[in-house]
């Protein structure tokens, strides 16, 4: 085996793992926004629009609302590193 040859197995490896990640992600998605979803559903809004990103907002935690084709999405309203507020996306729910 030549050293080439282990750079592509290498490779080969690499992707594999990386896809099996991907797809146990994927698969525990849904998972993981029921969760939230029960330790803080009492704070968590479900919504048909995402509110605005303020300084009033941040901590606002809300589900919005899936529509047809699209997955539901978990945000947080949050202040970033420049000081400037976004929405987080935390998570999809199909």
């Amino acid at each position: 085996m030549t050293e080439e040859d282990d750079l592509e197995e290498q490779i080969f490896d690499n992707l594999l793992m990386a896809v099996m990640f991907f797809g146990i992600l994927v698969a525990m998605m849904p998972v993981f926004v029921h969760m939230v979803m029960l330790q803080f559903g009492s704070r968590v809004e479900v919504l048909t629009a995402s509110p605005l990103a303020t300084a009033g907002n941040v901590g606002r935690m809300w589900l919005l609302e899936p529509r047809a084709g699209f997955p539901g999405e978990l945000r947080i309203i949050s202040e970033n590193s420049t000081g400037a507020f976004e929405q987080v996306l935390i998570g999809l729910s199909t």
